[in-house]
């Protein structure tokens, strides 16, 4: 098993803003399951929700689990958003490489999935001006940047 997963600098970013300690992270689009493996070898995070819309992106995340030797602290979800999620569940959200109007719509529909205390890590690629203030708008409050 390797001790390290080797990411790009986006993800690594991505990666860096979660907190020491976390219970569970969820990775909404996860894709190859990058960040969630990552956070996991460096034991920063105790549990991970892999999510993907779709069922290729999540095998690809099952495997990149399997080659780190991570799979059974990984809860891999096909699905829709934050509708794959129990109200609450996550304490932090990684929802990232996406386009603001569709991480939008993810927020939108999966607001009771988010608790009061629930990080959030957003990293939209395009619409960014409208998703800033969709956030102010929602009362979001900017940690880090």
């Amino acid at each position: 098993m390797a001790a390290k997963l080797d990411m790009g600098p986006r993800l690594r970013a991505i990666a860096a803003l979660a907190p020491e300690g976390c219970a569970c992270l969820a990775d909404i689009g996860t894709d190859h399951g990058y960040i969630p493996v990552s956070l996991l070898l460096e034991g920063r995070v105790k549990r991970a929700v892999a999510a993907d819309i779709g069922a290729l992106p999540l095998d690809h995340a099952r495997r990149t689990a399997a080659v780190y030797g991570v799979e059974e602290s990984v809860d891999f979800r096909l699905g829709d958003g934050l509708s794959v999620l129990k109200p609450g569940e996550a304490d932090v959200i990684v929802i990232a490489g996406m386009g603001g109007n569709t991480m939008r719509r993810i927020l939108e529909a999966g607001e009771e999935k988010v608790g009061e205390d629930t990080i959030l890590i957003l990293q939209p690629q395009s619409e960014l001006l409208e998703f800033r203030q969709y956030l102010a708008r929602r009362n979001y409050r900017l940690l880090a940047e």
